[in-house]
């Protein structure tokens, strides 16, 4: 869906003329109509439905942010030096965020293996739990696999809200680059919506 998004929203910028700024807004929106009831959804042993549309909201949304992103420096910056180096910063970001969500990831679910699992689990249990959480579950008795569930299902969650705050905080940055003048039509090199 990542994918999908970035094609789909680089073709409006090409082809309706709409300022860009307008359509990252628009794909923050779609992230965080995503994101914020995933964050909502009860922890159960059963996955619904609706949790796959939202996951497909939000993939949706950062394939737009980032196609968006991706167009921006060729559209603002004039000198082929600097088109290069900001499209070269743009991966490399991507890159280290991915880094830093896969730490945060595992830190929220080790901290939630450790405070609600170290005392009903053995240290060989937890170290399995660790590497192979799928093969982890098939050794334990049943009792014990539902409490697993329930504490990946609380990390999940917790995830799902540091989710949610980022991409909060991913409007105040968009709101950051939209200047008066920009929503003015007024032109220059380093106006984000031309």
């Amino acid at each position: 869906m990542v994918a999908f998004g970035g094609i789909i929203i680089n073709g409006l910028v090409v082809k309706s003329g709409v300022a860009p700024i307008y359509l990252m807004w628009l794909s923050l929106v779609v992230q965080l109509a995503g994101v914020a009831p995933l964050a909502y959804v009860p922890i159960e042993l059963a996955i619904h439905g609706e949790i796959h549309a939202f996951e497909i909201l939000i993939g949706f949304g950062i394939g737009a942010t980032s196609g968006i992103c991706t167009i921006m420096p060729s559209r603002v910056l004039s000198q082929v030096l600097y088109k290069a180096t900001a499209t070269g910063a743009l991966s490399q970001s991507w890159v280290v965020g991915a880094a830093v969500g896969v730490a945060i990831e595992n830190s929220i679910t080790n901290s939630n293996i450790d405070k609600y699992l170290s005392d009903t689990l053995s240290s060989q249990q937890l170290g399995l739990l660790r590497q192979s959480p799928g093969d982890a579950l098939r050794v334990l008795p049943s009792d014990l696999q539902d409490l697993v569930l329930f504490t990946f299902g609380g990390s999940y969650k917790y995830q799902a809200f540091v989710f949610l705050s980022l991409t909060c905080v991913q409007f105040f940055v968009v709101a950051k680059l939209w200047k008066k003048a920009d929503y003015e039509g007024v032109e220059s090199e380093w106006s984000m919506v031309l």
